[in-house]
């Protein structure tokens, strides 16, 4: 005969974990506000079915962004239908018509302002109509951000959508922070900008200006801090010269038709960063100017960083470098008296994009243009050494301020080995060394497709090790 007795209550039930109590509903407003403005527009609008309050709470995002993935997709077919694809027109007509139904819902049940509103998807002035009623619903409810990015590199056939003047500006004046436009035609395009002396942070993409729509970014938008142009057409020669007295940071990235570019005057600019063809630079009055990114795409390109450029920026302090696949080996000049010396950097970032035939023992002679170097980074794809005759100079330059120093895509060939004991033996500051089989970037994510993160080798890692570690010191020697 069994012998039942009564189940003693778990701790779970007694606190009623399992009774179907609803703990997320008890939630205060604004914690749930912030749940909800994590998750993507498609899922946030699901929650508004469960009751008045959440439908409140659902659309109370501050931001909104609305791309193929936020509002149709699922993770699986992302890729299938990144920005840069055109898409069908069935595809279009549902993506807009989603726009469409979230801003009547949100406008229905949210009174209080917006932060930013951001449209990321291939759209042409075919739907004129629905572009200007969404900003339109931007500035009425009070957005400090727009962001417009409605065509592609690939997408040269899309009727371009034009954006009136008169659609971002309430009376007389523009009280946008932060705009930014992708795929538009200026309208007016003489003086578009000629009512933005709020606007702080200007993006411009896929956009033809000429040097009338310049004149009008500079005189128009005097406040401006950040100016971001990409893949846009430009003046054979783009003059800033003090115009934009409070810019801090300049990019020019991919654009064409400029040929020369002159930055005077600019006591507040602290960040330029250049991505293209080589063109002719003219720094005067620039004594902010203390932080630099170059992508380059031809030799002389490196021959006028090496040779020139800290003439040119003499307070520089933090200075990259990104050597495009066009370039097959690095040029730099043949002796340190054709080279100038970087008196001020502290910090210096070099990356290989291609299979570029680089002989990192070079970089024993290249490091003595930077004297007082503390931080060094050095990303590169060469499994292989292309040039075993260069070893270390044998006067070997003592590294004194040297504390940091990372190295991406290293693969223990011997030349990459001998690199890094020179370091360990001449930069007698060195604090910290990190050595990572996985070319970065600067990105914190390395993983394939399946997620697994590259790894060494099989036994290479305690190789190398083995090799570095009677070297080391007392230096954090990290080997990922």
């Amino acid at each position: 005969m069994l012998n039942l007795k009564p189940c003693k209550q778990s701790n779970d039930e007694a606190n009623g974990f399992s009774s179907g109590r609803d703990y997320i509903s008890e939630l205060p407003d604004d914690i749930l506000s912030f749940i909800v403005s994590h998750l993507r527009l498609r899922d946030a609008v699901k929650t508004s079915v469960l009751s008045h309050r959440w439908g409140r709470v659902s659309a109370s995002k501050s931001k909104l962004q609305f791309c193929w993935r936020n509002m149709c997709l699922t993770n699986e077919n992302y890729e299938n239908w990144r920005f840069n694809k055109d898409p069908w027109r069935e595809d279009v007509d549902k993506f807009v018509k989603g726009v469409n139904q979230f801003l009547k819902f949100h406008g229905d049940w949210n009174k209080w302002q917006i932060v930013s509103l951001e449209v990321l998807f291939c759209l042409g002035n075919d739907y004129k109509n629905d572009i200007d009623e969404w900003i339109r619903y931007a500035i009425g409810m009070g957005a400090k951000t727009l962001s417009l990015l409605l065509s592609a590199e690939n997408v040269e056939q899309i009727d371009k959508y034009v954006c009136r003047r008169e659609l971002l500006c309430q009376g007389t004046e523009c009280k946008l922070k932060t705009l930014g436009l992708g795929g538009c035609v200026l309208e007016p395009p003489n003086s578009f900008f000629s009512q933005f002396s709020c606007l702080e942070t200007l993006i411009l993409c896929y956009t033809s200006l000429g040097l009338n729509e310049v004149q009008s970014i500079f005189y128009g938008c005097s406040n401006l801090k950040v100016l971001r142009l990409k893949h846009c057409s430009l003046p054979v020669k783009l003059s800033i010269r003090g115009s934009l007295r409070y810019l801090r940071s300049l990019l020019i990235e991919s654009c064409s038709g400029v040929e020369e570019l002159e930055l005077s005057a600019m006591n507040f600019l602290h960040c330029f960063t250049y991505q293209g063809p080589f063109i002719k630079f003219s720094f005067k009055g620039v004594p902010k100017l203390t932080q630099v990114r170059f992508s380059v795409q031809q030799k002389r390109d490196l021959l006028y960083i090496f040779s020139k450029l800290a003439e040119d920026l003499p307070e520089l302090r933090n200075i990259a470098v990104v050597v495009e696949p066009s370039i097959d080996q690095l040029c730099v000049p043949k002796s340190l008296k054709g080279m100038t010396i970087f008196r001020k950097v502290t910090k210096w970032t070099l990356f290989f994009t291609g299979d570029t035939e680089f002989n990192i023992l070079k970089m024993t002679f290249i490091q003595r243009a930077f004297p007082v170097l503390q931080e060094f980074c050095l990303g590169m794809k060469c499994p292989v050494d292309f040039d075993h005759s260069r070893k270390p100079e044998p006067k070997a330059f003592v590294h004194k301020h040297l504390k940091k120093v990372q190295i991406e895509g290293f693969r223990g060939t011997p030349n990459q080995i001998d690199f890094v004991i020179y370091l360990l033996k001449h930069a007698i500051a060195l604090k910290k060394m990190v050595i990572d089989p996985v070319y970065l970037q600067g990105n914190k994510k390395a993983c394939d497709e399946e997620g697994n993160r590259k790894a060494w080798d099989e036994g290479e890692r305690e190789r190398v090790s083995e090799q570095l570690q009677e070297y080391s010191r007392d230096i954090v020697l990290i080997m990922l």
